[in-house]
């Protein structure tokens, strides 16, 4: 079992969480020990999931960057599951953004100023290439850097430093993503798709701190798993009922969130 630093005695757990984005139902939840944090771990979950719903199953799976892996995406292509994940920025990425930055082929700023690009990749440890697409959009101002400097007693003081003029006036500023996808949607679409991604993480957040869902805790995992199932249907049904989200406020939610 994982141990818990802030709650000495009391076992740490991990819950790996299906959703379905829009919405906004829990598909299936498994408790594991809270060592067992990565999407490894959630593989066998994630596959037995996908044949259990087999012609039902979602139009898209889409993922945060630990589940843009060889192994994720064999399990998904395996069963034919379009997919749409977020890749780290490791150093193999990095050179294929530096090398398409200088293309003049970007498509034109979507509603949210994103640009996007695609071109083929092989990571190191990939068994082939895959379709990848970077979105970048541009900073304009508003940046500032955290950091904790000693204070002279003894402890450590939060400091705020914001971002001169000079700092944007020098060249620009960009922020980005790396997507990998088999999905055959348009390049102005792929931007959109994931960043409605973001609604899912305001649901995360209502199951943990609103709900309560990780908040049984035992040394027995399926009582665990058990309390976290019955708590997510609860959730479905209210969901399913008082809680039907409005679209255009699941929109405004992604631009916040994103």
């Amino acid at each position: 079992m994982g141990y818990n630093p802030s709650k000495p005695a009391r076992p740490s757990h991990v819950l790996h969480t299906f959703w379905v984005g829009n919405l906004r139902l829990v598909l299936d939840v498994q408790v594991s020990s809270g060592k067992q944090h990565t999407s490894a771990h959630a593989k066998a979950a994630l596959g037995r999931l996908l044949d259990e719903l087999g012609d039902k199953h979602p139009a898209l799976v889409r993922g945060d960057s630990g589940y843009g892996n060889e192994a994720i995406l064999l399990e998904l292509e395996s069963r034919s599951q379009p997919y749409l994940l977020r890749l780290r920025q490791t150093k193999n990425v990095q050179r294929l953004v530096a090398r398409l930055f200088a293309r003049q082929d970007w498509s034109r700023p979507d509603n949210h100023g994103c640009q996007m690009i695609e071109d083929q990749l092989q990571l190191h440890g990939w068994s082939r290439k895959r379709r990848v697409v970077i979105v970048r959009q541009r900073i304009r101002g508003g940046l500032a850097r955290e950091r904790r400097a000693d204070d002279g007693r003894g402890g450590q003081q939060l400091r705020l430093d914001l971002a001169s003029p000079s700092v944007h006036e020098g060249g620009r500023l960009w922020e980005y993503a790396v997507m990998v996808t088999d999905v055959a949607y348009p390049l102005e679409a792929i931007g959109q798709l994931y960043r409605d991604r973001a609604d899912c993480e305001n649901g995360f957040d209502e199951l943990k701190n609103l709900w309560g869902m990780g908040g049984f805790t035992t040394q027995d995992l399926g009582r665990c798993q058990t309390a976290a199932r019955a708590c997510a249907l609860v959730y479905n049904w209210w969901t399913g009922t008082a809680g039907r989200p409005n679209p255009a406020r699941a929109w405004r939610r992604s631009r916040v969130a994103r």
